[in-house]
């Protein structure tokens, strides 16, 4: 059984994809995260990591981000 899994190391990056037609020019933004995580195995005494990649438009990170204060807030007010 392995232990809940714990956040180890956080990277991102920016894209920006261009599209051009004779429609249209659109610059769509969206930020690649990073998260690499890590547990125990208790059977067999081992560390066991892996990386998640999660892809976020503007929107979607912005309500990650007020989501993430929510929960900081919360937090702080237990202490």
């Amino acid at each position: 059984m392995t232990a809940p899994k714990q956040l180890s190391d956080v990277n991102w990056k920016l894209n920006l994809q261009l599209s051009h037609s004779k429609m249209a020019n659109t610059k769509t933004p969206n930020a690649l995260v990073e998260l690499s995580l890590g547990s125990s195995d208790c059977s067999t005494n081992t560390a066991v990591s892996e990386k998640v990649v999660i892809e976020f438009s503007k929107e979607e990170l912005v309500d990650f981000y007020h989501k993430l204060e929510e929960m900081q807030a919360q937090l702080d007010s237990l202490q």
